[in-house]
């Protein structure tokens, strides 16, 4: 009698189960990749992979055979729950209900809902069960949780990009797509899920929704970026456009008994941001994208680092013209208060810049200063500790190295926010040395979505070209930021 082969997993019966056994075996692959140290596997570890990535994928081919049934068999009783006799009454029957710790598809909620606003709350409870579902140690979720409140358009196409980002066929479609550079080898689930959202316009694939920087902040924080954290965000989809409004003050005035009003109201206006486009791009041998199984979770964040450093420098100096934002060190893009002195940066200028900034705007104000005009600006603290609330010099604290760019400090009483491209240079005519301003009038919008795209070969340029065994990473997102109202403070400005 021929020898019966049980499948080891063949004891997991339903999906928690099998999700456990799947998580249970992703720590096994972690430690046997720890245990390699960047070196090539032996042959029994190798052999040791190989057998638990094979359960991990027959594990995972099981869960989404067991929802395709089930979403199946929901359909039919939804059906059924709405075929009535002619004639009949109809009665009315509640909502399937969607079990909030098993994920569903974007299609398998669009089936359990009797209305559009139906769908849309629960795309809305599963988006926010996704997120709170992400293991990565580095996400901070909480602002992508409040973006599903209050920044997702009315189609609910962020809730509908997480969903989809997420689920694991997806995953596994990206990161074969990242290896390989194609979609040749995809199953019909993979294709079918990275079809539902990954492809954009630009023929890029969506970064799945634990490593997308614009969604959640994946706290790369090698590079010090203060705009996100200390001034006003908006997030933006289903269109590249924001309208801000704006408002002058309403002017009040006494008046003489049975006088006649005047016209004291405020002067609105519309100002538009466009998002434009920003991208970083990176080439990776072959051997690495083989070799290396968290390449994609490790690109991302290196992307991530890269995005805080350019907009460090763009929403500081940026020109604000054509496809780039406008910095708060742009000479005029905040009203300028010019040293007393020519070539001279002084304690003076630095209480005339408070002196200058209007009490509508100073009482929410903050120090946008790089390090060195930090130190600089202490170095005028000799006594009293007029400056830094400090009794003297000697105790005048240092400025802390927090990556958000909070320095800890606070001068003549408004934090400090540590901004590294911002000039220094006080013997420069007519330059920016720092900014004393209401951060809320300085406003990014971000089009919510970081795509990637892979080129598959890429060639050394020669004539013929020939292939490098290199593969090339392009990731693009979308976002803008300028100054709302040139008075809502003041920028240092060397005479």
């Amino acid at each position: 009698m021929a020898e019966v082969l049980i499948d080891p997993i063949d004891e997991y019966r339903d999906v928690p189960e099998m999700r456990g056994a799947i998580t249970a075996r992703q720590s096994r692959l972690v430690e046997l990749d720890a245990e390699a140290k960047g070196r090539p596997l032996d042959a029994e570890s190798n052999v040791e992979w190989e057998t638990i990535t094979g359960e991990v994928e027959r594990l995972q081919a099981r869960i989404d055979a067991q929802e395709q049934r089930r979403a199946y068999l929901e359909r039919l009783t939804h059906q059924d729950r709405n075929t009535q006799p002619i004639n009949t009454p109809q009665r009315w029957s509640p909502p399937n209900v969607i079990p909030e710790f098993e994920p569903r598809t974007v299609a398998e909620l669009r089936t359990a809902s009797r209305t559009d606003d139906e769908f849309h709350s629960l795309l809305r409870d599963q988006a926010m069960h996704r997120i709170e579902r992400i293991s990565n140690p580095k996400a901070n979720k909480d602002a992508a949780m409040g973006l599903l409140d209050t920044g997702d358009s009315q189609d609910r196409e962020l809730a509908r990009r997480i969903i989809s980002t997420d689920h694991p066929a997806y995953a596994r479609a990206w990161r074969k797509y990242l290896r390989t550079g194609s979609t040749d080898t995809y199953t019909a689930e993979e294709r079918a899920a990275a079809l539902a959202v990954g492809v954009d316009t630009t023929g890029g694939f969506a970064v799945p929704v634990a490593f997308d920087p614009t969604i959640i902040a994946i706290g790369a924080w090698t590079a010090i970026n203060p705009y996100r954290q200390a001034c006003r965000v908006v997030n933006i989809t289903g269109t590249d456009t924001w309208q801000a409004l704006t408002a002058t003050a309403i002017t009040a005035v006494y008046a003489t008994e049975a006088a006649a009003a005047t016209e004291q109201g405020p002067t609105f206006a519309r100002p538009e941001f466009i998002a434009k486009r920003a991208h970083a791009f990176v080439t990776v041998s072959y051997e690495m994208m083989q070799d290396r199984p968290g390449l994609a979770g490790e690109l991302t964040t290196l992307f991530a680092e890269a995005r805080d450093t350019l907009e460090e420098a763009q929403f500081t100096i940026g020109v604000g013209t054509t496809v780039f934002p406008q910095g708060i060190g742009l000479k005029d893009a905040i009203t300028r208060s010019e040293s007393v002195t020519n070539d001279v940066i002084a304690v003076a200028d630095v209480r005339n810049m408070e002196t200058a900034v209007p009490l509508r705007h100073r009482l929410n104000a903050a120090w946008f200063l790089s390090r060195a005009a930090i130190r600089a600006i202490q170095a005028f603290e000799t006594s009293g500790g007029q400056l830094f609330n400090a009794p003297n010099y000697a105790a005048t604290p240092n400025p802390s190295t927090n990556r958000t760019g909070n320095t800890g400090l606070t001068l003549l009483g408004y934090p400090v926010w540590e901004t590294p491209s911002m000039p220094w240079t006080p013997t420069t005519d007519d330059t920016t040395w720092g900014v004393l301003m209401d951060p809320s009038a300085y406003v990014i919008v971000d089009r919510i979505g970081m795509s990637v795209k892979v080129i598959p070969d890429m060639l050394n340029g020669a004539t013929p070209s020939f292939p490098t065994g290199e593969s090339g990473v392009y990731a693009f997102w979308r976002n803008t930021a300028r100054v709302l109202n040139a008075d809502a403070g003041r920028q240092g400005a060397v005479q």
